[in-house]
């Protein structure tokens, strides 16, 4: 179950945009069914592909802000929090210690834009970003007890994007195609 709840405020010729969401969490559930495999020993290899999810709270918050008849500019930003508890993968077949390890991560957005009304069309003009960082597992363990070290090595996993935008919007309306032409 989720549920989600926005309003646009105005204030004077600007807005204020606000929103939280709700997803429920899941208990665990088998995302697949696998057949268990023979890889020659006593007993058949069982292969699990359980997921489970908590529940999580996100929000948003943007604003457009009147500049003048022609030019509005917009900022945002809103949170995209990880809902596993575990997430089934392909980690799980290659190491048992690895059963059940969540790949998800908590991600933070930005943007920033124009809208820009012609006379002839309208243009957006921004940018957005998104990141985010976890935990990420080593998957790979070699035998060095030998040696007398590890080499499980846990890292972090850090996750930008950047988009940038361009729109026009050119209206055909008989209209506003003599508005164009006076």
């Amino acid at each position: 179950m989720s549920i989600s709840i926005g309003t646009g405020i105005p204030l004077d010729k600007n807005k204020i945009h606000i929103n939280i969401d709700y997803v429920s969490g899941i208990s665990t559930y088998k995302r697949i069914a696998l057949p268990s495999l023979d890889l020659g020993a006593d007993q058949l290899t069982v292969m699990h592909f359980n997921e489970s999810r908590k529940s999580v709270f996100n929000f948003g918050a943007g604003s457009e802000l009147f500049i003048n008849e022609t030019l509005k500019s917009f900022a945002a930003f809103s949170t995209d929090f990880n809902g596993f508890k575990t997430n089934a993968n392909i980690l799980d077949l290659s190491n048992p210690d690895y059963e059940g390890s969540s790949i998800g991560d908590d991600f933070l957005h930005f943007s920033f834009g124009v809208d820009w009304k012609l006379k002839w069309a309208n243009t957006i003009l921004g940018v957005t970003y998104a990141g985010g960082s976890g935990p990420a597992s080593n998957p790979l363990e070699f035998n060095t007890n030998t040696i007398g070290t590890t080499t499980h090595l846990d890292s972090k996993a850090k996750f930008t994007r950047w988009q940038f935008v361009i729109g026009i919007e050119v209206p055909f309306s008989n209209e506003k195609i003599k508005t164009v032409i006076k």
